[in-house]
């Protein structure tokens, strides 16, 4: 729940600013959006520098959106700013460092639609690895008896809408 309260948060934050800018009143609110972000947080990482930037799911639902934009506009710089923010999370090896397998999140995996998106650009092997070990999780996941994943190993045997 915490999370889609963030999330609102996030939306929110950003349309105060935009609604200041009459330059920005020319661009779609999706791109408003998404120039805010990249303004705000040049490299993807919304948190205080002093606290550890880590694979995390607020970060999948922001650069989904920004893969929206570049999708619709075509401008690379949205694109450019996917790559970096992963790139800061993604080592050369296709290792995740911060990614945490026995945690068994699903939240975790929702950024690793972002990494099919840039090997599908790229075709660089990284990706695929990173993609590959958040779907190996899936092997091993906890599931209910019904055979659906758990949310989170900390809430055992429920299901969310957003995991289905």
């Amino acid at each position: 729940m915490r999370v889609r309260y963030f999330c609102l948060f996030l939306l929110l934050g950003f349309t105060v600013p935009l609604l200041l800018s009459s330059n920005a009143q020319e661009l779609p609110w999706s791109q408003r959006m998404a120039n805010t972000t990249t303004q705000r947080w040049p490299d993807g990482k919304f948190v205080a520098n002093d606290t550890l930037w880590k694979w995390n799911y607020e970060l999948g639902v922001l650069l989904q959106g920004m893969a929206d934009v570049w999708y619709h506009t075509g401008d690379a710089t949205y694109y450019k700013y996917i790559k970096s923010a992963v790139d800061n999370l993604v080592s050369s090896d296709g290792s995740i460092p911060t990614y945490r397998p026995e945690d068994n999140e699903l939240d975790d995996l929702a950024l690793g639609r972002t990494l099919l998106l840039l090997y599908g650009v790229t075709q660089d092997a990284k990706y695929y690895k990173a993609a590959k070990l958040l779907r190996d999780q899936l092997k091993v996941h906890p599931r209910t008896t019904e055979g659906g994943f758990w949310h989170k190993q900390k809430y055992p045997n429920q299901m969310w809408l957003d995991g289905l």
